[in-house]
């Protein structure tokens, strides 16, 4: 949604925004790659909440590098 609303403002954005936006597909794979093998439900809790907060941090950063360029 946010990379929609980026586009929809007809901003030109650079090269480093789409990368490190596509990096946010490396967290969540993560999480469902080895947070599912984890035997403890609270073990898969903590890889899930800790997947989102990564995940988290790079999408602010790739619509901060949208925003600002």
């Amino acid at each position: 949604m946010l990379g929609f609303t980026l586009l929809g403002q007809d901003k030109e954005v650079s090269g480093w925004h789409f990368l490190i936006a596509l990096l946010a597909i490396l967290p969540v794979g993560m999480e469902h790659g080895f947070g599912s093998q984890r035997p403890s439900v609270v073990d898969r809790g903590k890889i899930g909440a800790l997947a989102n907060v990564m995940t988290l941090v790079i999408v602010l950063i790739a619509y901060i590098i949208g925003e600002t360029s």
